[in-house]
C-alpha cells in the first residue's frame, strides 16, 4: 500500500513538471504562446494581460498572507535547526492524529527548541501559548 503511495506521489510530480516545461516552452516561442495568440486576436495589448495578472497575484498574496507567512516562518526555522541540530529524530510522528485540535507540551529546560520541533515537524499549523 506504501509503495501505491511512493508510485502515485512520483507520477504526480512528474506530471507537474512536465507540465510546467510545457508552459515554459510554449511561453517562450511567440507562435506557441496562447497569451499573445489571444491577445493579437481580441486586439488587446499584452502589458493589458500582465497588469491583470500582477493585480490578481497580489490579491492572492494579500488573501493568503497569514499562510504565506507561516510556511515561510516555518521554513526559515526547519532550515536554523537543521543547522545546529545534524539529526533530528521524530518518534511517535505516526501517533499524532491528522485532524483535530492536539496539546504538545515541551519537557526541557529549553522550551523554545521544543517548540520549533514541534513547529517543523509536526504537520499541523502550531499556535503557541
Amino acid at each position: 500500500m506504501e509503495e501505491e503511495s511512493n508510485f502515485s506521489k512520483h507520477i504526480n510530480r512528474v506530471r507537474s513538471q512536465g507540465a510546467l516545461l510545457i508552459a515554459c516552452v510554449m511561453l517562450s516561442v511567440d507562435s506557441l504562446n496562447p497569451i499573445k495568440i489571444v491577445c493579437s486576436t481580441i486586439g488587446i495589448p499584452t502589458n493589458f494581460v500582465a497588469y491583470l495578472s500582477l493585480i490578481l497575484l497580489l490579491y492572492l498574496f494579500g488573501s493568503h498572507f497569514t499562510e504565506l507567512a507561516y510556511f515561510g516562518v516555518r521554513v526559515f526555522f526547519t532550515s536554523i535547526l537543521s543547522i545546529f541540530f545534524a539529526k533530528n529524530d521524530c518518534i511517535g510522528k505516526s501517533n499524532i492524529p491528522r485532524h483535530g485540535p492536539i496539546i504538545f507540551t515541551g519537557n526541557h529546560a529549553n522550551q523554545f527548541v521544543d517548540a520549533l520541533q514541534v513547529m517543523t515537524n509536526c504537520g499541523h499549523k502550531v499556535g503557541f501559548l
